[in-house]
C-alpha cells in the first residue's frame, strides 16, 4: 500500500530542479511561521497575556520536524554560532565552550528582556540581572549539551552503521 505522499510523486512527476524549489518554497513558509509565532508570543507577552495557542503551535512546528527528520533517517550535527560542531569525542571540551557561550548569550537576551519587562518584580535590580545571568547560563548550557550531544551521538551511530554497510559491500 502506497502513501498518499508516494501516490502524488507517481501522479504528478516533476523534476529535481522543480522538487528542489517547491521544498525552498515550503521552508521559507515555515521559517516566515516561526517568526510570526514567536513575535506574536513576545507581543501578547509584553501586553500581560499569555499566548498559549502559539506556543502549542511553535511546539507542534517543532515536533513535526523532528518527526519527519526521524523517519527519514536524516542524522545532521549540531549548529553552533553558524558552524557545524566536530563530532570527534576528543573535541568534547570545545563543543563544551560552545554551549556555554551560547548559553551566555541566551542568558543576557532573557536578562534584557527580564530587565525591560520587570517579570520578577525583585526590588533589588543588581541582584536580579546577577541571578538571571548565572541560573540562565546554567540552564541554557546544560539543556543546549543534553540535545547537541544525542545528536551527535545519533550522527556517529549512523555513521558507523553508513561504514559497517560499505565496508559489506567490498
Amino acid at each position: 500500500m502506497k502513501t498518499s505522499a508516494e501516490q502524488m510523486v507517481e501522479r504528478y512527476k516533476a523534476d529535481e530542479r522543480t522538487a528542489q524549489v517547491n521544498e525552498k518554497g515550503l521552508a521559507a513558509c515555515g521559517v516566515a511561521a516561526i517568526f510570526y509565532v514567536t513575535f506574536r508570543i513576545i507581543y501578547v507577552g509584553f501586553r500581560g497575556g499569555l499566548a498559549v495557542p502559539e506556543l502549542v503551535l511553535l511546539f507542534v512546528m517543532a515536533a513535526m520536524m523532528s518527526l519527519v527528520k526521524k523517519k527519514n533517517n536524516l542524522q545532521e550535527l549540531p549548529v553552533l554560532f553558524g558552524r557545524r560542531l566536530d563530532p570527534a569525542p576528543e573535541a568534547f571540551p570545545k563543543r563544551l565552550l560552545l554551549y556555554v557561550l551560547s548559553a551566555l548569550r541566551l542568558s543576557v537576551a532573557w536578562t534584557l528582556l527580564d530587565v525591560f519587562g520587570k517579570v520578577t518584580g525583585l526590588d533589588s535590580m543588581p541582584l536580579t540581572v546577577v541571578m538571571d545571568l548565572t541560573l540562565g547560563t546554567l540552564v541554557f548550557a546544560l539543556i543546549d549539551m543534553l540535545i547537541n550531544e544525542k545528536q551527535i551521538r545519533a550522527y556517529r551511530r549512523e555513521q558507523a552503521r553508513l561504514d559497517a554497510e560499505e565496508n559489506r559491500l567490498y
